[in-house]
Formats: structure tokens, sequence, C-alpha cells
């Protein structure tokens, strides 16, 4: 060991020198792991910006599905009336009739057929609704706040995208609603909400 010269004396300068490598020994050390802890954090968010990037396109995809089904089933609705003894009817020329039961197969369930003036006809029957709800998906969302990576995005992503799944929530709410009301057959009810939906 140098740190004693010649017997008693101390040196200085190589207990000096020591102290000066391991300051720079320690501060490279704190360096690199923050340079691993850095890349590594860029990683996750790559990572878990690129599944709420699918996430969203997958939802996207199935709200367009819903809202092209919802407004057919609107536009199958405006034809239909109900009598004030709670039966359900359409009335027109058989062709507007027949064209309707063809673009609408299944909605409208003919039970009974008269004939009114002008060649008119009115059909009676029941309503039989088929309605998808989607199925949205928000689990990258809460992955990433459980792990949080969350402090890695700026604060406009975040508020957009806490927006946008607040929206999501709010729209798989008001598919429950009406399905509740198609499976009760309130169908006023029930168009209201899918109005709302639009």
């Amino acid at each position: 060991m140098r740190l004693l010269k010649h017997g008693t004396n101390f040196n200085w300068k190589y207990a000096l020198g020591e102290i000066f490598l391991l300051f720079i020994g320690i501060n490279l050390a704190i360096w690199f792991n923050n340079y691993n802890t850095n890349r590594q954090n860029k990683k996750f968010k790559r990572v878990a910006v690129s599944k709420i990037q699918e996430e969203i396109k997958r939802n996207q995809a199935e709200l367009d599905s819903s809202y092209v089904n919802i407004i057919k089933v609107l536009k199958a609705f405006k034809k239909i009336e109900k009598s004030e003894d709670e039966v359900y009817f359409i009335k027109g020329e058989f062709n507007e009739l027949t064209n309707y039961i063809k673009d609408n197969p299944g909605f409208f369930l003919v039970e009974d057929t008269t004939r009114l003036k002008n060649n008119e006809l009115v059909y009676y029957g029941d309503i039989n609704v088929i309605f998808d709800i989607p199925e949205l998906k928000d689990i990258a969302w809460q992955t990433t706040n459980s792990i949080n990576i969350l402090d890695l995005m700026g604060y406009e992503c975040l508020y957009l995208l806490e927006d946008m799944y607040n929206l999501q929530q709010m729209l798989e709410d008001e598919l429950k609603n009406a399905t509740r009301y198609l499976q009760k057959k309130d169908f006023e009810e029930f168009q209201n909400s899918l109005e709302f939906l639009i």
C-alpha cells in the first residue's frame, strides 16, 4: 500500500487520487444506471403507446360497426307504428312493404294483413330486433395505469386518452341501457337511447 510513504509519512497525493477515482466511479455508475433506466422507460412507453393504439383501432372498428347497426335499426323503426292497443303495424303499398321486409329481414314479423282502399295494405305483427353490443376494451389503458408509465407521457396526451376512455365508457353504458329497454320491449326508450348515441 502506498498510503504511507517511506515508513511513517502519509501520502496525500495517493489518498486524494483514490478518493477522486472513487468519486468518478460512483458518478459513472449513477450515470449508467440513469441511462439504462431511461432506455428501459422509453421502451416501456413505446410498447404501452403501441398497445393503446391497437386497442383504440379495435374499439373504433367495433364502434363503426355498431353505428351502422344503430342507423339501420333506427331507419327500420321509422316505418313502424303502434296502435292504441299496443299492436305494431306498418302501412303502405304491396311493393313498398315487400321492399321494407326485404331490406330489414327478420325485423318485423308479419302476423296478419289487412287490405285498405287504394291498394294499401296494413301488416300487423311483432318486432324482432337483433342488436349487437360492441365489446370495447380498455386493458392496455388499465395496464398502463397500473405500472406507472403514465408519468412518462405528456399531459396533453394523457388528458386526451383519459377523455377518450371516459367517452368510451359512457357509450358502453348507454348501449347497455338500450339493451335493457330492448329486453323490456320498451321500443320508444330503446329508440331514444339509440338516437342519443348518434
